[in-house]
C-alpha cells in the first residue's frame, strides 16, 4: 500500500506493477472498469516509490515497473503514463555500464551482466524499444 514505509517489494515480480498488469488485463477481457481502477492505482503506487530497489531488472527492477506505465497508456492513452515509462527508462540509463566489450547492464547482484529477458539486456532492450513504439510493440504473452 502506498505510504508503507516497511514496504520491501513493489515490483513486477512482487507487487503493484504484477497486480497492475493482470487487473489491467482482466479490465480487458472481462469489461470490469473497477478492474481499470485497481491497475490505475497500482500504476499510481509504482510510480510513487520509483527506484527503491536501485535496479533495472524487469522482474525486480525499474524496467518491469515501467512495463505497467506502458500498459497503462495503451489501454487509456493517457501520456502521463508514457512520460512516467520515459522517466523510468531514463533512470534505468543511470545503471548502465560501459565495459571494455561494450555496454552492459546490470542484473540485482552488483557486478554482474546478464543477456537474459528477467535480469539482463534482452529485457532492457524490449523495454525501450516499447517505449519507441508503444502501440506496436507488446509483451510477450500478454
Amino acid at each position: 500500500m502506498l505510504g508503507e514505509t516497511q514496504l520491501s517489494r513493489c515490483q513486477w515480480s512482487h507487487g503493484a506493477p504484477g497486480i497492475g498488469l493482470v487487473f489491467l488485463k482482466a479490465a480487458q477481457l472481462l469489461d470490469v472498469p473497477a478492474y481499470r481502477e485497481v491497475a490505475r492505482k497500482a500504476g499510481e503506487t509504482t510510480y510513487a516509490y520509483g527506484d527503491f530497489r536501485d535496479n533495472i531488472t524487469q522482474c525486480i527492477g525499474l524496467s518491469g515497473c515501467g512495463e505497467l506505465f506502458v500498459e497503462l497508456y495503451r489501454d487509456s492513452g493517457d501520456d502521463t503514463w508514457l512520460t512516467r515509462a520515459h522517466e523510468f527508462a531514463d533512470l534505468c540509463m543511470g545503471y548502465r555500464a560501459e565495459l571494455p566489450e561494450g555496454d552492459a547492464w546490470p542484473t540485482d547482484e552488483p557486478g554482474l551482466y546478464s543477456a537474459d529477458f528477467m535480469y539482463g539486456a534482452a529485457g532492457m532492450g524490449h523495454y525501450f524499444l516499447r517505449l519507441q513504439q508503444p502501440q506496436e510493440v507488446s509483451m510477450p504473452f500478454m
